[in-house]
């Protein structure tokens, strides 16, 4: 998966499975057709050559599947304007992004990490979406707040929201079973996820962790969401920068350190998925789209999920919300990319992904559809994407790296919580400041 969005994010499909989303894309897309102003209406065809829309964007086996059928479905709607799409390794896509936008010869759309829409747009690469195609207070009418903080300058909207994720809490139900705990009743706050895990927890004769309680893997995401929990917001209104001082951030900082280092209930040399999916792991705190790669596994594990616990009772279950934007080059033709970028996100588009892939919808009206939420894994999901908080940074180093890199510092290195958090402090505002340089903003 992405951070920010797609770590560890594995479908393993095959050919059924890429049967499967082309029949559901032909029927839901069908069933939705007269649906007024959820689609774009289809152009008339006309004797012009079409216009040609070069679409990039990172691999991920399940979107890839996904973005092509839907770029075919596009296509024949649409046959004033063809969409080719071309798939990129991640490390290979930034690098390719960066070189082609410096010389205009790129992609007409792209996606790019939220923070990152504020960094392009700053450097005159992007133009705003065509407003005749949806305006404004559409947009803030149909999708949650969240995903949509970067997007707005002077007015108008540069994007629109793909590969969201949210924090939720993975629990193992038949390690649950075995320890004497009812499955049903996962931890609703901090304290009781530590009564939990330590009676999850297993130790052999010879000393070894053989099941874990509880594991965050020091995952930047996660980190983040307990500090919020705790009360954090992160940012400084008042500097316009990262801010990781304070009690909040201290308390939430320390909940996972506590988990290896106090209450022994996570084995900071483990593998968490490898661990969780052989049943040698309680509870995960993950992005949801971890279902998806769960229910492809086999034999599949036995597992739930819960919103991520409060830190007190009654307390916030809000999370970090990470997510990419769907943006356009400075020389597309903006109506055409608009009108591509449009079906991309609309309802029935996220209900694909959401279905295939994992990824949240974050238009209201998909949350708000029953045949969503039935699924009991994720009903908690979905309340998660309404009470998630923006990503507030523009750099990227803060979706993982740096967050990872402090809680290491303590675990690993043996630095002071204190001495950690300082350190990841100054490096916060460091890489914002330098990724807004890039950009002159």
């Amino acid at each position: 998966m992405k951070t920010g969005g797609s770590v560890d994010r594995v479908n393993r499909m095959g050919s059924l499975r890429r049967m499967a989303v082309r029949v559901a894309l032909a029927v839901t897309l069908a069933l939705s057709a007269g649906i007024a102003g959820l689609i774009p209406a289809t152009a008339a065809a006309g004797t012009a050559q079409p216009i040609v829309i070069e679409h990039w964007q990172h691999s991920s086996p399940g979107r890839n599947v996904v973005i092509q059928q839907l770029a075919e479905e596009f296509n024949k709607r649409n046959p004033d304007v063809q969409v080719k799409v071309q798939i990129y390794e991640l490390g290979e896509f930034v690098t390719k992004i960066t070189t082609a936008l410096a010389t205009n010869l790129g992609p007409d759309t792209f996606q790019v990490r939220s923070g990152e829409v504020r960094v392009f747009q700053a450097a005159g690469a992007l133009q705003p979406l065509d407003e005749k195609q949806i305006t404004a207070e559409q947009i803030e009418q149909e999708f949650v707040p969240a995903p949509l903080y970067h997007f707005k300058h002077g007015g108008k909207y540069y994007a629109l929201p793909v590969d969201a994720q949210t924090v939720v809490l993975f629990y193992n139900t038949k390690v649950f079973e075995e320890a004497g705990l009812d499955s049903r009743r996962p931890p609703q706050t901090w304290d009781q996820v530590v009564e939990y895990a330590k009676k999850l927890v297993k130790i052999d004769a010879a000393g070894q962790m053989r099941i874990q309680g509880a594991a965050t893997g020091g995952y930047g995401p996660v980190l983040a969401t307990f500090m919020i929990q705790a009360g954090a917001s992160l940012w400084n209104k008042e500097k316009d920068l990262p801010d990781f001082t304070g009690p909040a951030v201290e308390k939430g900082f320390q909940f996972a350190l506590d988990l290896v280092m106090r209450h022994k209930v996570e084995d900071p040399g483990a593998n968490r998925w490898s661990a969780f999916r052989k049943d040698a792991l309680g509870m995960v705190w993950a992005h949801p789209a971890m279902i998806g790669s769960f229910r492809a596994d086999k034999p599949t594990p036995e597992f739930s999920v819960t919103e991520a616990p409060a830190a007190v009772a009654g307390g916030s279950r809000a999370s970090l919300m990470t997510n990419w934007g769907l943006v356009i080059a400075k020389k597309a033709p903006r109506e055409a990319a608009t009108r591509w970028i449009r079906f991309v996100t609309s309802p029935e588009a996220q209900r694909l992904y959401f279905s295939y892939v994992g990824e949240l919808p974050t238009r209201l009206a998909v949350l708000d559809q029953v045949d969503v939420v039935k699924d009991p894994l994720y009903r908690p999901v979905v309340s998660s994407v309404k009470v998630a908080v923006p990503t507030p940074w523009v750099t990227t180093r803060l979706w993982d790296e740096l967050l990872r890199k402090a809680y290491q510092l303590v675990t690993q290195v043996g630095q002071s919580p204190a001495s950690a958090l300082s350190w990841l402090q100054e490096e916060a505002v460091k890489a914002e400041l330098q990724d807004r340089a890039k950009a002159k903003m």
